[in-house]
């Protein structure tokens, strides 16, 4: 527009605190950094696939911050020494068990177990997948089959 045109009138904000009809807006108690007043919660995660480097790394900040974990490797992949390993030095914040996350009932077996020995569960990551590099095109039917089992039906799975 050219300055002699006619322009809308620009819309000015209001101020917030009016908006809210004087009430002062405030975060929830649990936005608070912990403190005697506000002492941090224990959390419960179940981490599928804490074999792998970014689940072994969440199942270890979880750990490192006192909260309680199961840990869960691959049935088909490791065993319950390898997977307890990492986590060693957590022996009483740490639960290790085997799954294949293609099997549903694997999965609930899991799930049922961590409430059993944790009480809930308030966090479950899944750090599984499955990869083939190269072209699909390329690759055998029993790759792409079991890629997607374990990626789709796996995820379905741990919903």
């Amino acid at each position: 527009m050219e300055d002699g045109e006619n322009r809308p009138p620009q819309r000015r904000l209001s101020n917030p605190a009016a908006v809210t009809n004087g009430s002062k807006i405030q975060l929830p108690a649990s936005c608070d950094p912990p403190g005697p007043q506000n002492p941090p919660e224990q959390l419960v995660w179940v981490v599928f696939g804490a074999t792998s480097d970014i689940g072994r790394s969440i199942a270890k900040a979880a750990l490192s911050h006192h909260d309680l974990v199961t840990t869960v490797g691959q049935s088909r992949e490791d065993t319950l020494i390898t997977t307890r390993s990492p986590f060693r030095a957590f022996p009483d914040c740490s639960l290790s068990l085997l799954c294949d996350i293609r099997v549903r009932s694997t999965v609930e077996e899991v799930i049922q177990r961590s409430i059993t020995h944790w009480g809930r569960i308030d966090i479950i990551a899944n750090c599984t997948g499955y990869g083939v590099i190269g072209a699909c095109e390329d690759q055998d039917e029993y790759d792409i089959r079991n890629q997607f089992e374990t990626n789709f039906f796996g995820t379905i799975n741990i919903l």
